[in-house]
C-alpha cells in the first residue's frame, strides 16, 4: 500500500534520500526490550532501500540501547581486558586477524569430528581457496599502503568487545579513535588510551583523509543518516585507506529463514545486495571484496522471532542465550553458497 497520511504514520520519511513516498511491508515490535512498541517496516519508492518508521531522533534512540545490549556489556572489564592483551605476544596484524578466524578451523565444522581427520586438509585446501584466504596476507591491496614511521590510524565506529582494540592498540602501535552513543563506554576507553568521541559521525569532526582503516561492525544499518555519515567516513579515510564493515544482509538464505527479524528500531534501514552497493558508490567508495563468513545469528534470532508470533508462551530469555551451534554449522554450509548472512565489505575510495 501507497502511503502518503503522516497522521498514520509520524516522522516518516526515507533516512536514506528523504523522500516520502514509500510501502509498508510490515509491522515489528521491539522484542528484545519493549515488545510493547511496535515499528513499520517500510520501503522507499525513490532508492528502493527498506527502513524502519517512524525516525528516532537521536535524545530518543539511546532507550532502546540498555546495558544489556551485547555491545556494551564489558564496560567494567575493559581496563582487566586491556592489560591482559597488552601481555600477550603479537601475533597478528589487522586487518588480517580478522579474515584469520573465517578460515580457522573451517573443515572441522563441516565435517564434524568422526571424518575430520580423512577429510581437514583437503577441504581446508578448497574451503581456504573459495574464501581466498590461502595467503599470508590475503587481501593484496593491503600491500598498496605505504610502510612509514608513522602510526598508522584506526577508526572504530561502535564499540564491540573491547579486545578488539586492545589488540590493535598494544600489538600494532596504532593510533587508535572511537565513535560510540554510549557515554560511560566512551568514558572507559578514554581511561585506556583510546581518542574515544561520544556521539555520531555526524558530530565527530576529523581532517579529510585522516584515517588507514575505519572499521564498522555492524554499525552501518543503525546510522541515522546514513548518506551523510558514509560520505563524511569517505572523506575521512586516506587514498590509499580501507573501510571495512559488515551488517545484515537480506535476501540471504540465512535472514530469510523462517521470519526476518529487522531488530526495529535499532536498525534504522535494512540491506540487500543491490540497495549496498547503490549506497557505497553514492558515497565514493569502490567494493575490492567481499567475504560471506559464517554467522549463524540470523538463523537463531529469525527462529526466536518466528517462535515469539507463534507460540504464546515463547520464552524471552532466549535472546540472551548463546548462539545454538546447529545454526552456526548451517551458515558455515550456506557461507559457501554466499548465503550467509552477515558479509564482510572491503571497500576502498573510487
Amino acid at each position: 500500500m501507497q502511503q502518503n497520511d503522516k497522521t498514520v504514520l509520524p516522522q516518516t520519511w526515507c533516512p536514506y534520500c528523504n523522500s516520502r513516498e514509500y510501502d509498508i511491508v510490515e509491522q515489528q515490535p521491539d522484542i528484545r526490550y519493549h515488545p510493547d512498541e511496535k515499528f513499520y517496516v517500510c520501503k522507499c519508492a525513490e532508492c528502493k532501500i527498506l527502513f524502519t518508521a517512524p525516525i528516532l531522533p537521536e535524545n530518543e534512540i539511546g532507550k532502546y540501547y540498555p546495558d544489556s545490549y551485547g555491545a556494551y556489556a564489558f564496560k567494567n572489564n575493559i581496563d582487566k581486558i586491556f592489560d591482559k592483551i597488552k601481555h600477550q605476544p603479537q601475533v597478528r596484524n589487522f586487518p588480517t586477524d580478522l579474515l584469520e578466524r573465517y578460515r580457522k578451523n573451517l573443515a572441522q565444522e563441516l565435517a564434524g569430528k568422526y571424518i575430520e581427520k580423512i577429510f581437514y586438509r583437503t577441504a581446508n585446501f578448497f574451503i581456504a581457496q573459495y574464501f581466498n584466504l590461502n595467503r599470508k596476507q590475503p587481501v593484496p591491496y593491503y600491500n598498496k599502503i605505504p610502510k612509514t614511521d608513522q602510526k598508522k590510524k584506526y577508526l572504530h565506529l561502535g564499540s564491540g568487545h573491547p579486545a578488539i582494540f586492545a589488540q590493535y592498540m598494544y600489538h600494532d602501535g596504532y593510533e587508535v579513535h572511537n565513535i560510540d552513543i554510549n557515554k560511560p563506554i566512551c568514558d572507559a576507553y578514554r581511561a585506556v588510551g583510546v581518542t574515544s568521541n561520544y556521539g555520531t559521525v555526524t558530530s565527530a569532526q576529523y581532517p579529510e583523509n585522516y584515517f588507514d582503516y575505519i572499521y564498522a561492525g555492524h554499525v552501518v544499518e543503525h546510522f541515522l543518516h546514513p548518506r551523510e555519515e558514509l560520505k563524511k567516513l569517505h572523506s575521512w579515510l586516506s587514498e590509499n585507506g580501507v573501510f571495512i564493515c559488515s551488517f545484515p544482509l537480506y535476501e540471504t538464505v540465512e535472514f530469510s529463514y523462517k521470519k526476518p527479524y529487522y531488530d526495529v528500531p535499532r536498525h534504522t534501514i535494512h540491506l540487500t545486495r543491490k540497495t549496498a552497493k547503490m549506497i557505497f558508490k553514492d558515497a565514493g567508495f569502490a567494493i575490492e571484496k567481499i567475504l560471506f563468513p559464517p554467522y549463524g545469528w540470523a538463523l537463531q534470532l529469525n527462529r526466536n522471532f518466528y517462535d515469539y508470533l507463534h507460540n504464546p508462551s515463547f520464552d524471552h530469555d532466549s535472546w540472551n542465550k548463546p548462539l545454538n551451534e546447529k545454526y552456526y554449522r548451517i551458515s558455515y554450509l550456506l557461507s559457501l553458497f554466499r548465503q550467509s548472512g552477515n558479509p564482510v565489505y572491503f571497500l576502498k575510495k573510487r
